[in-house]
């Protein structure tokens, strides 16, 4: 049997940086699927902007948390993007591993606390953005004094293997050698329907705990990023450089592509339906969805 953990990166895309249809109207769509699915998500929410000028988004995404349903089916958990936050330091980067030891405390601290204020929930499963990962042994001490007991972030370890440090869990999405040299990952937004079950058969040789991560800005709604297009994989390969560089043509390919598909902002995605048959295939062969504390046990 394979557990299977279910978690969603909950972000702004670089390819448009809107609230509502990156944030809100994904995670309610995804909500409400695994509701009826009885399927439990770790949510692991970003506290910055990345960048992208939202207006209010640090209040409007602690509102957000405030705000979603309480039940046992929905974990909170630290995304650390962390350009522009409001630390005693400047964040010009935004990617964990760019600052010191104690810069790294002060931004765990903060999300950690805000998080906690927001959701009202036990906030222990840490994820890097971007897998920006600093070194592992680097966050052993910080994350024993603010009790993180997992992380979630190194896509250089293959099936979601597990590995055990002093304070914590490595318990990293699933990715294979091909795959991780282009941050993908095993992902209903990132892979088609049969892409994730051949990703899945080849993982019983290696591993019996799988984490799938989802993007907010890619699982509903007006996002168009099909999972087997040339573009994603193009996207995914290319340094973040060269990414900033091509987001407006990307904006406009975006707006030609939904004219083309008489797209409707309502509308499930590909990938959206690649997540809800792939946990009725995952529930068929006998694979448990069970929350990160469960395997950190």
């Amino acid at each position: 049997m394979t557990n299977i953990v279910l978690t969603m990166d909950v972000e702004l895309w670089n390819w448009r940086g809107n609230f509502a249809e990156d944030i809100e109207k994904p995670v309610l769509k995804t909500i409400e699927l695994l509701q009826k699915e009885n399927v439990p998500i770790t949510l692991f929410i970003s506290l910055s902007d990345k960048g992208f000028k939202c207006e209010d988004y640090f209040y409007r995404i602690t509102n957000f948390v405030s705000s979603l349903p309480k039940t046992a089916l929905i974990e909170i958990g630290i995304h650390t993007h962390c350009r522009n936050l409001s630390v005693t330091f400047p964040t010009k980067s935004d990617n964990l591993r760019d600052y010191n030891q104690k810069q790294i405390e002060e931004i765990v601290t903060m999300y950690k606390e805000a998080l906690e204020n927001a959701s009202k929930r036990r906030i222990y499963a840490h994820r890097a953005g971007s897998y920006a990962i600093p070194p592992l042994n680097v966050l052993d001490e910080i994350f024993e004094r603010l009790k993180i007991t997992v992380d979630s972030s190194d896509i250089s370890t293959y099936y979601s293997e597990i590995r055990k440090y002093e304070s914590f869990y490595e318990i990293p999405p699933a990715t294979n050698e091909q795959l991780s040299k282009n941050l993908r990952v095993f992902s209903p937004d990132q892979m088609s329907f049969n892409e994730m079950i051949k990703f899945y058969n080849k993982s019983k040789s290696y591993s019996q705990n799988l984490v799938i991560n989802l993007h907010s800005f890619s699982i509903y709604g007006e996002s168009i990023i099909r999972p087997s297009s040339l573009s994603v994989r193009f996207w995914y390969g290319i340094p973040s450089s060269l990414q900033k560089m091509l987001r407006p043509e990307m904006k406009i390919y975006q707006k030609i592509y939904r004219r083309f598909r008489g797209h409707e902002p309502n509308e499930n995605t590909e990938a959206f339906e690649t997540l809800r048959k792939i946990i009725v295939f995952l529930k068929q062969d006998g694979c448990k969805f069970v929350t990160f504390d469960d395997l950190a046990r």
